[in-house]
């Protein structure tokens, strides 16, 4: 059960508990052995192998950490300056009669969702912007009807947003 829950069960989507400490990994194993009297104890043999493999008796050093109040005015100021592009993207969609924005009004439903990924998008090819938009067009701030645009209006919007994020970044 150790080594379950340090590694996880990847092809199972189960994730690593491995950023709790191995106390507390023990003490959740002890918990879930008082679900069932009969369950098997562990033996030497298996405890030294769990030594073996992970050094427990030298101990873990857990990464310093700070309060959740300063991480998220961290966050907060680190995406100041993109909140205000983001802004400015949305607000100057209404006035641009480009193709692409013409589509983009079509078919936007959260334009701040949209605008952020616009300045994201350097890198990223329009085949697997695609990709990424076709996967869940809500999620990324788009109307599901943008499923049913022709490759040519793909490309166009694309290049738009590409654009438009590449403007605002410089």
């Amino acid at each position: 059960m150790y080594k379950t829950l340090q590694e996880g069960i990847v092809q199972n989507g189960m994730q690593s508990f491995n950023y709790l400490p191995a106390e507390d990994r023990f003490a959740l194993i002890h918990y879930i052995r008082t679900f069932a009297a009969d369950f098997p104890m562990d033996s030497t043999a298996e405890l030294q192998d769990l030594e073996k493999m992970y050094s427990l008796s030298k101990g873990s050093k857990l990464a310093p950490r700070i309060p959740i109040k300063l991480a998220m005015m961290n966050i907060a100021k680190e995406t100041e300056g993109s909140a205000k592009s983001v802004q400015g993207l949305n607000s100057g969609l209404a006035k641009d009669e480009e193709a692409g924005a013409v589509i983009a009004k079509q078919v936007i439903s959260n334009g701040t969702k949209v605008f952020t990924m616009a300045l994201g998008l350097n890198g990223m090819s329009s085949e697997e912007f695609v990709k990424v938009v076709a996967s869940d067009p809500v999620l990324v701030g788009f109307k599901p009807s943008i499923l049913r645009l022709s490759k040519e209006e793909w490309n166009a919007l694309y290049a738009y947003l590409t654009k438009v994020g590449k403007e605002k970044k410089s």
